[in-house]
This record gives C-alpha cells, structure tokens and sequence, in this order.
C-alpha cells in the first residue's frame, strides 16, 4: 500500500523517472507496480550484491552514468540494517533524489510523506508528530511479529 501511494504521488507530480533500491521482494513488487498500473519501466535496477544479472547496476554505476531527474525508490524496510542501507545510498546520491517509501523519519518528511491538507499549521505540525510516533512505535513491533509469524 505504501509503495502504491507513494508511486501515485510521484506520478501525479509529474515524477516518471525512477530507480529502484534495492532489489529485494519490495524491489520486484515495487517494479510490478510501476508496470502493470503506471506504465513506467524504472530507468535502473540498482543493488549491490545483484550487479551485472539482469541488468542490475551498482551503486557506483548509478553515479558514473549521472541520471538528471532521476529519484530514487528506497524499498528497504529491514530495521536491522536500516541505517547502513540509507547512508550507503547517501554516499552516491543526493538526499534530494531519495524517496523513502518506509521511512520512519521525518528527515525524509518532504520525499516521502503524503500531502498534509489542514487549514492550520498547528493541526499539520500535530499530524506530523502523530506520524512520527506511529512509525517509530509501531513500526518495529510490526516487523518483530512478521518474523515471528504473527502477523
């Protein structure tokens, strides 16, 4: 569902040219989808440990052939390796470029988060700090039950 709202979000912004990173079950879905409901072929494929199959770059690829107006799927939701995978990417690419579809931060607030539409600033500051506590609280205890087979 996020990778949907977030793909439409980008499409309806005018965003067509995108790249997915990483490779991984979120990867292939995410393509799925911009395949079958969008019409878009990503402009790259890019993981690490995938290179040179199937026409998956790396990173350092990704940075030689300079995509302009390119963002960045960040597809990874592992909590366990959630900050190496995102300050891998930052190396390479600019923050600007990374839209991070599971992020539960609010430093990637304006790539990733939906529209907030309040007359006020007090209930847009409120809704954020209400998105923050969810993704930081429930979010790990959501992946913990996945691997346990609870959910």
């Amino acid at each position: 569902m996020e990778i949907d709202k977030t793909i439409n979000d980008l499409y309806r912004g005018g965003v067509d040219k995108l790249a997915i990173y990483p490779f991984g079950e979120r990867g292939i879905y995410t393509k799925w989808i911009l395949k079958e409901r969008y019409g878009i072929e990503p402009v790259a494929i890019i993981d690490n440990k995938l290179a040179g199959t199937n026409g998956i770059i790396s990173l350092e690829e990704f940075k030689e052939k300079k995509w302009d107006n390119t963002k960045i799927l960040l597809v990874h939701e592992n909590p366990a390796s959630y900050i190496e995978v995102r300050q891998n990417l930052i190396k390479y690419v600019s923050i600007k470029d990374i839209v991070d579809v599971f992020s539960p931060s609010m430093y990637f607030h304006d790539n990733y988060y939906h529209a907030l539409y309040f007359p006020d600033l007090r209930r847009i500051n409120l809704e954020k700090a209400m998105r923050e506590i969810y993704r930081n609280i429930m979010y790990p205890i959501r992946w913990t039950r996945q691997e346990e087979g609870i959910a």
